[in-house]
C-alpha cells in the first residue's frame, strides 16, 4: 500500500510540475530538437560541397585546354604519342606503351643525372647549394612564381647568366626537370595560374623540342609554417591534379615526388622540413635524388660516373643552405671562372646569335685606308658615324694651328649583377675634330660593341 502511494504522490509532483511549467518544457524541447537538426544538415551539407568542389577542380579544364563536343580534352598532337622507343643492351630498339606517370625502376643508375637539367625556384637553387646537383645543370631563382619565367634573366652560382631561351639553347639536355609552382598560388586566379603553367611549359618544349619534358610534382609546405598565408597543402593538391592533366594533354611526363616527401597528415615531413615550414634541408635532397634517379625517363642512358661540380654557394645561393653539411662524395669543388673572362661570352648566352653578316664583319680584320692625294682644305664635316651622344658642332673656319687630339675618353664596364640589363650600354666614342691639313682619310675605328653584337 505504501508503494503505491508514493508512486501515486510522485506522478500527481509531475503532473503538477507540467501543469505549473509546461510553456518553458515546450519551448526547451523544441530549442533541443531544432539545434539536432541544423547540426545534422550542416554537417550533410558540408560533406557534399566539399566533395562537389574537389571534382569540379579536377575536371572542369575547359577554359585551358581543346575539349570536343562531349567536353572531353583533345590532347595535342605535337608530341600525342601511345609508345616510347628505348633500345636494350644490344642496341634492339623495343617500343613501350607510353605512361604520364613516371614508373619505379630499381636498376637506374646515378649516371642518369648527367642527362638531366632542372628549372626551378628557391628549392631547386637548394639542389645547387648542398651540392647534389652541378651548377651549370641548374637554372633556378629565389622567389620566382612560373608567371614571370619567360621574362625573367637568371644568375647561376658561378656568375654566369641566362634567360630561359638562352640557356635551353645551350645546353640541349636529353631530359628538362621543371619545378615551378609553389610561388604565384596566392593572389592570383586558378584559370590565370593554369594558363600561365601550359605557355611556360609550351615554350620550353618549342626551345628544346628533342628534350624530353617531366613536370615535377609541387612539394608539400606545413599548413601551419610562416607562409600559411601563402600556400596551402590543399591548394598544392588541387595545383598537382592540374600538372598531370597538363603532361597527359602535352604528351610528356610527370614526376610524382610529392608521395615521398609528405607525412600521413598530408604536411612536409618534420624530417625534411627547414624550419620554415617551405623550403627543405639537406636530406630531404637525398630523397628527392634518389627518386628521380629511379623514375627515370625510359630510353634515357645512365651510363658514366654522375660527378657533381661544385661551386661554392654565394647570395642567394647561400642563403638557401638552412643547415651546414657535409658535401655528398662524389662532389668535385671547382672555383667560378674570372668574371672578365665570363664578360666577353654573357653577351652571347643571353641575346640570339648574330646574323652571319655581322659575324662575318666581325671577324674580318677592318681595312686598311688607301692612299689619296691631299684635298684642297675644305671646312670640316661632321662625323658620318656619330655616337650615342651629340658630338661637337663642326665650325666653317678654317684654323690655322693644327687640332688638339682630344685624349680618348676611358669608360668602365658595368658592374654584372643579377638585376643588370641584359646587354651592356654602349660605349661613348669621341670623334676628334679633323685637321684640315691633314689627310682626310680618318684611321679606322673599332666597332662599338652594339654593332659588333657583344
Amino acid at each position: 500500500m505504501m508503494d503505491r502511494e508514493k508512486r501515486r504522490n510522485i506522478i500527481k509532483k509531475i503532473v503538477r510540475f507540467w501543469l505549473k511549467h509546461e510553456l518553458a518544457i515546450a519551448i526547451g524541447l523544441v530549442a533541443i530538437f531544432i539545434c539536432t537538426a541544423i547540426t545534422v544538415l550542416y554537417v550533410c551539407f558540408a560533406d557534399r560541397k566539399q566533395i562537389t568542389e574537389s571534382v569540379s577542380s579536377q575536371q572542369d579544364y575547359s577554359n585551358i585546354f581543346d575539349t570536343d563536343e562531349s567536353g572531353q580534352i583533345v590532347k595535342n598532337t605535337r608530341k600525342n604519342r601511345t609508345v616510347i622507343a628505348t633500345t636494350n643492351s644490344g642496341g634492339e630498339v623495343i617500343e613501350e606503351e607510353y605512361k604520364t606517370i613516371l614508373e619505379y625502376n630499381a636498376n637506374t643508375k646515378p649516371g642518369y643525372m648527367n642527362n638531366c637539367i632542372f628549372l626551378g625556384d628557391s628549392r631547386t637553387v637548394a639542389m645547387v647549394s648542398y651540392g647534389f646537383v652541378s651548377d651549370e645543370n641548374v637554372l633556378a631563382k629565389v622567389g620566382i612564381s612560373h608567371t614571370s619565367v619567360l621574362s625573367s634573366t637568371f644568375m647561376q652560382n658561378s656568375g654566369k647568366q641566362y634567360t630561359i631561351e638562352s640557356y635551353l639553347k645551350s645546353h640541349k639536355a636529353p631530359v628538362i626537370y621543371i619545378n615551378y609552382g609553389v610561388n604565384g598560388m596566392n593572389g592570383i586566379s586558378e584559370e590565370k595560374y593554369e594558363k600561365a603553367y601550359k605557355e611556360v611549359v609550351e615554350k620550353i618544349m618549342d626551345l628544346a623540342p628533342e628534350s624530353e619534358i617531366v613536370l615535377m610534382a609541387i612539394w608539400p609546405v606545413d599548413d601551419n609554417g610562416p607562409y600559411k598565408g601563402n600556400v596551402k597543402n590543399e591548394w598544392i593538391d588541387k595545383y598537382n591534379e592540374f600538372l598531370k592533366t597538363l603532361a597527359e594533354y602535352e604528351g610528356i611526363f610527370y614526376l610524382d615526388v610529392d608521395s615521398v616527401l609528405k607525412g600521413t597528415d598530408g604536411q612536409i615531413k618534420g624530417e625534411y622540413d627547414a624550419g620554415d615550414g617551405l623550403h627543405y634541408r639537406a636530406c630531404a635532397y637525398t630523397t628527392i635524388l634518389e627518386y628521380v634517379i629511379h623514375h627515370p625517363v625510359k630510353g634515357v642512358s645512365d651510363d658514366g660516373e654522375f660527378i657533381v661540380k661544385y661551386v661554392k654557394p654565394t647570395g642567394d645561393f647561400k642563403k638557401m643552405m638552412k643547415e651546414t653539411t657535409t658535401l655528398p662524395a662524389n662532389v668535385q669543388v671547382v672555383e667560378p671562372e674570372e668574371l672578365n673572362q665570363e664578360q666577353q661570352q654573357q653577351e652571347e648566352l643571353i641575346t640570339p646569335s648574330p646574323t652571319p653578316e655581322a659575324e662575318k664583319t666581325k671577324e674580318e680584320p677592318a681595312p686598311q685606308p688607301k692612299p689619296t692625294p691631299t684635298p684642297t682644305p675644305e671646312p670640316p664635316q661632321p662625323s658620318p658615324n656619330p655616337g650615342p651622344t651629340q658630338e661637337a658642332q663642326p665650325t666653317n673656319e678654317v684654323k690655322e694651328t693644327p687640332a688638339v687630339t682630344p685624349e680618348p675618353v676611358v669608360t668602365e664596364e658595368p658592374e654584372v649583377t643579377e638585376d643588370a640589363p641584359l646587354s651592356p650600354s654602349p660605349t661613348v666614342e669621341v670623334t676628334p675634330t679633323p685637321d684640315p691639313g691633314q689627310q682626310e682619310t680618318p684611321a679606322p675605328t673599332e666597332q662599338s660593341s652594339e654593332s659588333s653584337g657583344e
